[in-house]
């Protein structure tokens, strides 16, 4: 294949693993040039240039290949989600998605990475947070609906000092959302709202960053319990764009708090759908599947709508796999009954018990598999219980107690005869 006109920089990176040097030969793959800017070769290059976005706008005016792409620190390209690449030009650019795991969930920005070169003017703003929204916002140039994603450990910047950043003029939209997020963090709501305005008056802010100002004065409504502002932000912000996360994540919160289990049902179940597409918002969040999917049975059994409720703990159970704790099991199982789902049903019994004959109950236990087989008879599976019963009884011959439980099986399927015989064998 033809590589890409674009010289991909590693900036701030130091190769360490094994991996690392392998992922370089699949960048060389794809893009015309590949070029490694170590901390130390920065210091070197850029000594009066502290700045990392002065130096990015550097790095672009020096560029040979018509465009430069830039990975920061930890960050991996995903290789698999190149096809915007095929449609770049000087009016039409690629957003870059980049996803941050860890902290029990999954926090993505969108960014502008991926820029023309060979301009005299500077392309990004900031300080050490660059961003490119107001040249872009300035030029009508448009965004690719999809862009590049990628993927990084580390916080997203961290360590900066937001008191430089807000010195820079005019004030980059991204300054205001970051310092909003750490507002939040530190419960300040209102001063938080108060960044997220900012933003929104702005005349060279872009659509997703628009969008996370919405869900971000929505939220910090929903956390002062102003559930009805809170409310018309999030509607506000759907109707602009309705593939994202946040705003039916606050809105189903709310109507939690509330106990209104319909609706926020409803709004679980929008967000829900939308994880498969991505968001178009930045600064955004998405829970553990597990998580979600738990939270959509419970709130399906609160609504009254048991078999969704069931549909979703089986996602759950074949999600976690070997992981499982038995207490879901256990609740799948009594669903499963309750539903008259004998096939979901057996399966669900026999995963917790998968031989009781040699199974080694406490108590408690077998006193709960009998009740489950009792659940049984009642919605007349007699078949896989008189097979149970059968075999407990074969094996433990002189358990009275199986006897009985064999024979009332035996006599509810109407097996007059053999329960006779079983009861005339015990006498």
């Amino acid at each position: 294949m033809n590589k890409f006109p674009i010289t991909l920089y590693l900036y701030n990176k130091k190769l360490q693993t094994a991996e690392e040097f392998d992922l370089i030969e699949k960048y060389e793959f794809y893009f015309e040039q590949v070029v490694i800017l170590s901390p130390s070769e920065l210091d070197y290059l850029y000594p009066d240039s502290p700045s990392k976005t002065k130096q990015w706008n550097q790095i672009v005016r020096s560029t040979h290949t018509p465009w430069a792409l830039f990975l920061d620190g930890d960050e991996t390209l995903d290789l698999n989600e190149l096809s915007a690449l095929e449609y770049i030009d000087h009016e039409s650019w690629p957003s870059v998605l980049i996803s941050l795991n860890g902290f029990g969930q999954t926090e993505f920005y969108y960014q502008l990475r991926l820029v023309p070169t060979g301009s005299e003017e500077e392309i990004f703003r900031g300080f050490h947070i660059p961003d490119a929204s107001r040249y872009v916002q300035q030029r009508n140039i448009k965004l690719l609906p999809n862009g590049l994603q990628i993927a990084r450990k580390s916080y997203l910047w961290q360590d900066i000092d937001l008191e430089v950043e807000r010195a820079q003029t005019p004030l980059p939209t991204t300054v205001h959302l970051f310092e909003a997020r750490h507002l939040i963090k530190s419960n300040k709501y209102v001063q938080a709202a108060a960044e997220y305005r900012q933003v929104l008056k702005k005349a060279d802010v872009l659509p997703y960053d628009y969008l996370a100002a919405l869900n971000g004065i929505a939220r910090c409504h929903a956390e002062q319990h102003k559930w009805t502002r809170a409310l018309e932000y999030t509607e506000e912000s759907i109707s602009r764009e309705v593939q994202q996360y946040m705003p039916y994540l606050i809105q189903f919160r709310i109507y939690q708090m509330n106990k209104n289990w319909s609706a926020a049902l409803a709004a679980l179940q929008h967000y829900w759908r939308n994880t498969t597409l991505g968001s178009r918002s930045s600064h955004e969040t998405k829970l553990p599947s597990a998580e979600t999917l738990i939270q959509l049975s419970n709130l399906s059994l609160k609504a009254g709508k048991n078999d969704l409720s069931y549909e979703y703990l089986a996602n759950y159970i074949d999600l976690m796999g070997d992981k499982l704790d038995t207490q879901y099991q256990h609740a799948a199982l009594t669903l499963a009954i309750e539903l008259s789902l004998k096939k979901e049903a057996l399966a669900h019994l026999y995963k917790l018990y998968p031989n009781p004959v040699l199974f080694e109950f406490t108590e408690e236990e077998e006193a709960r598999f009998h009740d489950y087989l009792e659940l049984f008879l009642n919605q007349s599976w007699y078949e896989p219980v008189q097979k149970i019963y059968t075999a407990l009884y074969n094996a433990h011959p002189d358990s009275e107690h199986y006897k009985r439980r064999l024979i009332v099986t035996l006599i509810k399927s109407d097996r007059l005869d053999q329960a006779k015989s079983l009861l005339y064998r015990v006498a």
